[in-house]
């Protein structure tokens, strides 16, 4: 987008915030401005009801320019000192201020219920209420909350991110309360006369560990947006297997790594010792998950990996249930 703005007359634009892609539709479009993105049938009474909205001002005539800044991951992995986090945001922020749109990536839920950051050498994730409000505050108006961190904290602390960036006043897009509520709603945003719709995807989901240590997977139906992988199109599927079966490899080698480490932890060896290599192996299991996981997604048709993801999930168990006693 040249001049870092968005410039369009007589088009809808869509913003696909995967890589953040830019996709403008023309106003030739078969469907109809009632419902610009989900196209629905009227004769149809299951279909969702069509959005009634007017055609956006650069439609009606003459031209509209809106500017749209992306940012990156928004990551929050440990607790911050005084729960303060401005000042991590006040040099972006008026970049973030002088912009129409602002959209982040929200790489970790926020559940008020739960303690703030994550279990003993875990990745999944829980960031503060305070975090939030910088994140406000520095000018961000969207977040997308699909990710792979979306089911950190399970389904509560799914909702839980839902509502605390609302109520913030910034709009989320990628998750929702549920799985109809996905279905049915379309994160529009209009300014300047131009109308744009976001629309957030992951393609995969960490699992969620609970109180008792125990892993969770995703329920079916989950109200986040996935991308199945395994449906791209002959021209990068092929691409697309090399990159994941390349994961795999990846996952055997950390597998090897972590089972290292984890032949330190015999519990003769000396206490200091034992909780040194369980905090080594612990996070080196959970990368063997997480590339397992994308391959998986993916579809990848000799990637037999179902011994090796559950030696892993159990050795990682072991080490985080250790680790828990032990201290």
């Amino acid at each position: 987008m040249p001049s870092n703005g968005l410039h369009t007359v007589g088009n809808f634009a869509v913003v696909l915030a995967i890589g953040a892609t830019l996709l403008a539709l023309s106003s030739t479009d078969d469907a109809p401005w009632s419902s610009p993105v989900i196209f629905v049938d009227p004769t149809d009474a299951s279909s969702p009801p069509a959005l009634s909205l007017p055609p956006p001002a650069a439609e009606r005539g003459g031209s509209a320019e809106a500017r749209i800044v992306f940012a990156g991951d928004i990551m929050q992995h440990e607790n911050q000192r005084d729960d303060d986090f401005e000042r991590g945001y006040a040099k972006v922020a008026p970049l973030l201020r002088g912009a129409d749109i602002a959209v982040g990536n929200l790489e970790f839920p926020v559940d008020p219920a739960r303690p703030i950051g994550p279990l003993p050498q875990s990745d999944r994730f829980n960031g503060s209420p305070a975090h939030l409000d910088a994140i406000a505050r520095a000018g961000f108006t969207l977040l997308a909350t699909a990710n792979d961190h979306a089911f950190d904290d399970g389904i509560h602390g799914l909702r839980a991110t839902i509502r605390e960036v609302r109520q913030r006043g910034v709009q989320s897009v990628g998750t929702a309360l549920s799985r109809a509520r996905l279905d049915r709603e379309v994160v529009l945003v209009e300014r300047n006369g131009i109308r744009v719709a976001f629309f957030a995807y992951t393609s995969l989901l960490n699992t969620y560990v609970n109180d008792e240590q125990e892993f969770v997977d995703p329920p079916a139906r989950l109200p986040v947006s996935m991308v199945n992988l395994a449906e791209w199109a002959d021209e990068y599927r092929e691409q697309g297997l090399k990159r994941f079966r390349a994961d795999v490899q990846r996952a055997r080698e950390l597998f090897k790594q972590a089972n290292e480490a984890y032949a330190q932890t015999d519990p003769s060896e000396p206490a200091d010792k034992v909780q040194k290599y369980l905090r080594i192996a612990a996070p080196l299991y959970e990368q063997v998950l997480d590339q397992l996981d994308k391959a998986r997604t993916a579809g990848v048709p000799e990637a037999k990996t179902e011994a090796l993801e559950t030696s892993a999930a159990k050795r990682l168990y072991d080490c985080r249930k250790r680790m828990r006693i032990e201290h």
